[in-house]
């Protein structure tokens, strides 16, 4: 509600497969679908789980719509291993200010706040259901024009320090032991690399 371009949206992602997000701009009509929306979509999701938009953004208040009274809200529930969450971020909302809070589906079906209390504690906890920093979360998940840290773009030193962030039981295949020891050969290991990349290729919202 009232972030960025949207005034107020329900969308929702639970089927399988791909999503197709086109839209319109009906203030100018000659940009086809550019500055309709549909990057301020995806980035409301960002926002919401970890407080930063993947764009730089003038202020922290710019993210609210313009004109719009009340503030704005953002809210995005998934699901994990460990169970069904909903996050909740708003700025500057009547009723609540600023602010972050997150929620967990009890076995009635309601959602209970689980929050710590401040937005540094929660964020903090919010990172841990995810399992994911915003760092990583944004490099695999969205490739733009916007986003200067796509993996394909890194380094074979930075791709290997990235894949050990993301899948720390890699860290094992990227230490050289002393000669005679090591677990693989050269080409063992370079197989192995190349499957952990097509595997973080595929994390694309």
């Amino acid at each position: 509600k009232n972030f960025l371009s949207w005034g107020e949206a329900e969308v929702n992602f639970n089927e399988d497969g791909l999503f197709l997000i086109s839209g319109i701009n009906l203030d100018a009509a000659s940009s086809d679908s550019n500055g309709s929306g549909k990057t301020s979509l995806l980035e409301s999701i960002i926002w919401c789980i970890y407080g930063n938009p993947f764009r730089d953004i003038e202020s922290k208040d710019s993210i609210i719509r313009n004109g719009a009274k009340g503030g704005c809200l953002v809210s995005v529930e998934f699901s994990n291993e460990s169970g069904t969450y909903r996050v909740d971020r708003y700025r500057k909302e009547i009723e609540r200010g600023t602010g972050v809070s997150i929620f967990k589906k009890s076995e009635n079906g309601e959602f209970v706040d689980i929050s710590r209390g401040s937005i540094a504690n929660t964020d903090t906890q919010i990172v841990d259901v995810i399992g994911l920093p915003y760092d990583l979360f944004n490099t695999v998940t969205y490739f733009s024009s916007h986003n200067n840290s796509r993996f394909t773009t890194l380094g074979d030193v930075d791709r290997k320090k990235f894949l050990s962030k993301l899948f720390p039981s890699l860290n094992s295949f990227f230490t050289i032991s002393k000669p005679g020891t090591a677990f693989f050969n050269n080409t063992q290991l370079c197989c192995h690399i190349n499957n952990i990349t097509g595997l973080a290729n595929a994390f694309v919202i």
